[in-house]
């Protein structure tokens, strides 16, 4: 079943595919089918995720995911999006396509968890 409707509305997609100017942390994985990117931007504030967004020309079905995998991050600690934002969940949102592309959530929650690492080796550098 696709809750995407019910759950996210393409307004709140389109919100959250862009690149953000300033943000705390970007992570990048390679869609295997397409060959772009996505990535994935996060604005941490007080160890929350207060935004997260993602931008990709890639196809529409990853975009969704990586969208939806900002949504979902958002409002979470970075541990708690990396642990908490799954495949399983992402394609319980967007729904699984008709063809060979169904690797979305996979690439989206990477991109997220790259974003996640490389805003916790930004702290570590700072210390």
């Amino acid at each position: 079943m696709n809750l995407l409707n019910k759950m996210i509305s393409p307004e709140e997609i389109t919100a959250r595919m862009d690149r953000m100017d300033s943000y705390s942390a970007m992570g990048d994985y390679e869609c295997t089918t397409c060959g772009n990117a996505i990535e994935m931007y996060l604005q941490v504030e007080n160890g929350a995720i207060v935004k997260a967004s993602a931008f990709s020309q890639g196809c529409g079905y990853c975009r969704a995911c990586a969208a939806t995998a900002a949504y979902l991050a958002e409002g979470k600690t970075p541990d708690e999006a990396a642990f908490e934002v799954g495949i399983d969940e992402v394609r319980a949102i967007v729904g699984a396509p008709a063809g060979e592309n169904i690797d979305g959530p996979l690439f989206a929650t990477a991109a997220l968890k790259l974003a996640v690492r490389n805003w916790e080796k930004s702290l570590k550098a700072a210390a």
